[in-house]
């Protein structure tokens, strides 16, 4: 998710405040929706179980 370029804006100055960061939130807010529709829950498991047995393996 973190490669996504919707999750990666930069938020200009400017547009820190009022109306364009909320604009920004609700933009970022909706990618997130998007992408959790679209998660294969069970590859994201088999995942999620491979990188908790690597996690285990290296502070045991």
């Amino acid at each position: 998710m973190i490669k996504k370029e919707a999750f990666r804006r930069v938020i200009l100055p400017g547009d820190i405040g009022g109306h364009r960061l909320s604009q920004h939130v609700r933009d970022v807010r909706q990618a997130l929706v998007d992408h959790l529709a679209g998660l294969d829950v069970d590859a994201f498991a088999q995942a999620l179980h491979r990188a908790a047995i690597s996690e285990k393996e290296y502070t045991t």
